[in-house]
């Protein structure tokens, strides 16, 4: 009984700890090429930029 009252009291603050994602900033920097990084508040990310069709 009380260790599942203590992971209900764990479970209860960890949800109320929770990021407030309205507030997150991303920046897009160009490092060459096709290739940008994404910075985050949780981290960054490097991907090559989606190819757009040429219109005829």
């Amino acid at each position: 009984m009380r260790l599942g009252l203590a992971i209900l009291l764990v479970s209860a603050a960890a949800l109320a700890q929770q990021e407030d994602l309205s507030k997150v900033e991303i920046k897009a920097t160009h490092v060459a090429g096709s290739v940008y990084m994404l910075q985050g508040s949780g981290g960054n990310i490097g991907r090559p930029a989606p190819r757009c069709p040429r219109s005829a």
